[in-house]
């Protein structure tokens, strides 16, 4: 029966044995015989990620008949791509629409284009300018997004931590003063920066509901199918 009982549990969760057959777990301490009366099971598949699954003797602690079993799995987690690009934000604008001003005037004042050929050539020639400047790292420099990047996070928002901070100082410094208004500063400060993320929060997922296209707009019917979390 509970043979049985193990055999159904195994095909109702669909695990597998991970856990090579022909390994002894246990060594008998009246006898000295090796048996094997453990084993482990995983799901599929978890299976499928599994580095190692063995004994090791050299682990087994003193007084015990069992040896430990030991089970790596291969759980890193895909990691995001961190290829850089053109910083946008900080391009120094003055310096990129002089230089750009500048190097138009290289290729020739603006003409009526007469042809196909004449336009096509005119476009490769202006796009061979701006790529040039793009390359210039004095007027817009590269910059990698971090894996934990918060991207609806913004300089307004790292204003208003400074400002909490500040302010959550000067509120625990003077906790025992209990009518001093520097508590009810840091309350609103508080309150308002607590907002603040919010509003960035929802104004960066609609912005990229809008932009959504391909794979992304399956992510978002999974999300909205799946309900709220905790």
């Amino acid at each position: 029966m509970a043979a049985e009982r193990l055999l159904d549990l195994l095909a109702k969760h669909h695990l597998v044995m991970t856990l090579p057959a022909g390994i002894p777990t246990l060594e008998a301490l009246s006898t000295g015989n090796f048996t094997r009366v453990d084993n482990v099971f995983c799901t599929g598949g978890m299976a499928e990620r599994i580095i190692r699954c063995d004994t090791d003797p050299g682990l087994r602690p003193t007084k015990t008949d069992h040896f430990p079993v030991i089970t790596s799995f291969d759980i890193q987690a895909p990691t995001v791509s961190t290829e850089e690009r053109l910083n946008w934000k900080k391009v120094k604008w003055k310096e990129l629409c002089e230089r750009l001003e500048e190097d138009l005037r290289l290729i020739g004042a603006p003409t009526e284009i007469k042809s196909r050929e004449e336009f096509w050539e005119r476009l490769r020639q202006v796009y061979e300018v701006i790529e040039d400047i793009l390359r210039d790292r004095d007027i817009i420099a590269l910059t990698t997004d971090s894996p934990h990047q918060r991207r609806w996070w913004n300089r307004d928002l790292d204003r208003m931590r400074e400002d909490t901070a500040r302010l959550s100082k000067k509120h625990y410094r003077r906790r025992h003063w209990l009518d001093h208004p520097v508590h009810e500063l840091y309350r609103r400060a508080r309150n308002d920066f607590a907002a603040e993320i919010k509003k960035a929060k929802a104004a960066k997922w609609l912005e990229w509901l809008e932009q959504a296209e391909g794979d992304s707009v399956w992510d978002i019917g999974k999300m909205l199918e799946g309900g709220p979390t905790d």
